[in-house]
């Protein structure tokens, strides 16, 4: 019976077992999944916290800005407020200094008013005055009217028969001043034909010369072009000769580097070094000539040691070459063996010489070049002579200034006096034409540096109107300026 009851108890107590861990599974998932819950709520949370805070933040900015804003503003306003003030204040200082001003001239008004009241009492005083004079004058006037009546018309008798002489002296006036307009008018176009041809005969000159100048320069210039491309052939004809040396002496090169490895293969040299010593002999021959080229085409020259070498490197050379004929006793063999050597330094030499002339026959060719290519002197026609003529009118002057002259009647003024006669010629039209060229200039250069101040009388008028006094150029200069300002 107990052990039935035991079985009974355990049965039940098993089966709560499984009951109670499910149960604690399903809470620990509910717990997980509260806790999940709570975290997704706790960050949610601290975002939305998080923007509110940005929010606020970015709200405080504004309303930071918003406050230096109406700060500045009020600050604008208070400086607005001030100067309105001062300028009112200005204001009714001005109303203040016209009132004081008006009131002065009122009171000074009023002075001149007092003053033009005495003034025209005296005025009426003195018009009392007059008129009774002018009724004694009018009885006295009455009087002598009849004496200046008698008076007048002998005066008029008189004037008529000066005005009829005057009317003949002026008509012989008139004749005798046309007749100097004509003789004038002929002499003037005598000289303006006589200036037109001097004029022309100076243009045919200008325009001979200008002619034979642009054919010799052409001519110059194709010269100059044929001399400088015989220069530059003379210059690759020296290149390709010392290029052909060099070939040459690289052929010799060959031929003696194996006498050389011979010779001192039997005495012991390793190898390879037998083959380096006459190269190396040559090489330097060969920096010589380069070395001499390039100095050469700069017009200079090592002449001591640059001979010196090339004696080394031949005498080094012959010796290697005809070592090994001549320690065999071999006379036929070291002559042969000499003779590369002895043709390569001669090649040397005469290259040294060729190059030498060649270089002075490129410099005469660009010296004859250069001088083909300076311009030659022009010839400039000489500007007309102005004539020193008597006109008909001077000599018309000259024979009234020869007439005696009348008493003179009347002391003349500074006034009444008639203008001095000036001995002046008159200027040609080649010197005006002069005048506007130079002017002209004076004002191409003022449009080329930007400014009629950029011309000044010493550093460039003078030297450029060299022909010119100082006086003169400073008159140019003026008239350059002129002109400039009205053309700007």
């Amino acid at each position: 019976m107990a052990a039935r009851r035991n079985t009974k108890t355990r049965a039940p107590a098993k089966a709560a077992a499984p009951s109670a861990a499910a149960a604690k599974q399903q809470a620990e998932k509910l717990l997980t999944q509260a806790r999940e819950e709570a975290e997704a709520v706790r960050s949610q949370a601290a975002s939305e916290a998080e923007q509110l805070l940005k929010e606020a933040a970015a709200r405080l900015e504004e309303a930071e800005a918003a406050v230096t804003e109406s700060e500045a503003r009020r600050d604008a306003a208070t400086r607005d407020a001030e100067r309105w003030k001062g300028s009112a204040e200005a204001a009714q200082r001005g109303v203040e200094s016209a009132r004081r001003r008006a009131e002065r001239l009122l009171v000074d008004a009023r002075d001149r008013e007092a003053a033009a009241r005495r003034e025209v009492e005296q005025a009426q005083t003195v018009h009392s005055r007059a008129a009774l004079e002018a009724d004694r004058l009018r009885h006295e006037a009455a009087v002598e009217s009849d004496t200046a009546r008698q008076a007048a018309r002998t005066v008029t008798e008189e004037a008529q028969e000066l005005l009829a002489q005057a009317r003949a002296d002026a008509d012989a006036v008139r004749a005798r001043a046309e007749q100097d307009r004509q003789q004038a008018v002929a002499y003037a176009e005598e000289q303006a034909r006589a200036v037109e041809a001097e004029a022309r005969e100076n243009l045919e000159q200008a325009k001979q010369i200008r002619s034979r100048a642009s054919g010799s320069v052409s001519n110059a210039a194709q010269q100059a072009k044929s001399l400088r491309a015989e220069r530059r052939q003379v210059q690759a004809t020296a290149r390709r000769w010392a290029v052909t040396v060099i070939a040459v002496s690289t052929v010799i090169t060959v031929f003696g580097s194996g006498n050389a490895h011979d010779v001192l293969a039997r005495h012991h040299t390793p190898e390879p070094w037998g083959w380096f010593l006459y190269p190396a002999l040559e090489a330097g021959l060969i920096v010589e000539i380069q070395i001499g080229g390039a100095l050469a085409a700069l017009g200079r020259r090592v002449a001591f040691w640059g001979a010196a070498l090339r004696v080394v490197t031949a005498l080094a050379a012959v010796t290697v070459c005809v070592f090994g004929p001549a320690e065999r006793g071999d006379v036929a063999g070291a002559v042969l063996h000499a003779i590369g050597p002895v043709v390569q330094f001669w090649l040397a030499e005469f290259l040294a010489a060729a190059r030498k002339q060649f270089k002075e026959a490129a410099e005469d060719l660009e010296t004859r070049a250069v001088e083909l290519l300076r311009p030659p002197p022009v010839e400039t026609p000489k500007p007309p002579q102005s004539q020193r003529a008597v006109s008909p009118r001077q000599r018309s002057q000259r024979r009234r200034e020869t007439k005696p002259k009348p008493p003179p009647q009347k002391r003349e003024t500074s006034e009444t006096a008639p203008p001095r006669e000036t001995g002046k010629q008159k200027v040609s039209p080649i010197g005006d034409a002069d005048r506007e060229r130079e002017v002209s200039r004076l004002v191409a250069l003022m449009r080329e540096r930007g400014g009629a101040d950029a011309v000044s009388l010493d550093s460039d008028v003078v030297p450029l109107l060299s022909h010119l006094s100082r006086a003169t150029c400073d008159r140019r200069l003026k008239r350059a300026r002129e002109q400039y300002r009205q053309s700007a």
